[in-house]
């Protein structure tokens, strides 16, 4: 997707949409970064006060997967808006 952005380069317009694009993924690593530590933290708390069971842990990674995604995908649903509004 980025190679296929860079060969658009060309107007200003497609330029600051490229700028606009690699700042939002950037962000969305790091939201997704602090909601996957935060979810493990979580998660780890409620390991040692008893409230997860062992029937909980298979789950433990998914729970920690999807917390780190959220962001991501949050972020390319409002792009696919935003870019269907423009177009």
């Amino acid at each position: 997707m980025l190679a296929a952005a860079l060969a658009l380069q060309g107007k200003a317009q497609d330029a600051a949409e490229m700028q606009r694009m690699m700042s939002e993924k950037a962000a969305a690593l790091a939201n997704g970064m602090v909601d996957a530590q935060r979810e493990m933290m979580r998660l780890s708390a409620a390991a040692m006060t008893g409230r997860l069971g062992f029937a909980d842990l298979p789950h433990v990674s998914a729970a920690i997967a999807a917390a780190g995604l959220r962001p991501a995908f949050r972020t390319v649903k409002a792009n696919s808006r935003r870019l269907r509004r423009r177009a």
